[in-house]
Formats: structure tokens, sequence, C-alpha cells
């Protein structure tokens, strides 16, 4: 099963949604939102996962865009560990909590006037 779920990872169009889907959202965006959740909103999986996503978002960040930055092997094997503990916290997740994510951070709230 694909991580979304449902379909096959090897199937053409299952691969052509999930490229696409995780390349339309904008960053700055899910980084605000990732910031301004709290314990009453969602389960603690869900809330380290954001917590996670605003800390290696801004890791990658130093990465692409300042050439000069180092990084030690050590933190990255760490981090590397980290990830993959907190992605499989959000995995294990009730679903209904990671669509409610999934909405919350996709979906700007229009301002009302």
């Amino acid at each position: 099963m694909g991580p979304l779920g449902a379909g096959r990872p090897d199937d053409p169009p299952f691969r052509e949604v999930y490229e696409t889907l995780y390349r339309l959202p904008d960053h700055a965006h899910v980084e605000k939102v990732c910031k301004s959740l709290t314990a009453a909103n969602f389960p603690p999986a869900i809330l380290n996962f954001a917590r996670q996503f605003v800390i290696f978002k801004n890791k990658r960040q130093m990465a692409d865009y300042h050439p000069l930055a180092r990084f030690n092997r050590s933190t990255v094997a760490t981090d590397v560990e980290t990830v993959d503990a907190v992605r499989r916290a959000f995995a294990a997740a009730d679903p209904v909590e990671r669509t409610r994510f999934a909405f919350r951070v996709s979906v700007r709230e229009r301002r009302r006037d």
C-alpha cells in the first residue's frame, strides 16, 4: 500500500498523483500552521510531527541556501533517526487525525471582512 493509504507506489497513476501532491504545499504556510497548533487541536504524535516539520524545514533551507553551512555527520545521523521515529509515530496515529492535520496545513483560511 502506498503512503497515501491507497494504491500501489509502483502504479504510474499513483506515482503521478503522489509526486504532484508532494510538491504542492507552500512550505511557509505549512510552517506557520504547524507553529500554531496546540494540544487542544491535535494528539501528541501529530503535534510532534508538526514541530519536527518546522525544525527540518529550516535545516533544509540552511542546507539549500547557505553554501558554506556545515553539518556534523553525527548530527545528521541523529536527525535521520528522529525523522524516522516521528514518521512512524505519525503513520501510527489515528487516520482521521492525520487527515485533519493534512487538511489544516493544506487549506488557507479566508479572511473575513
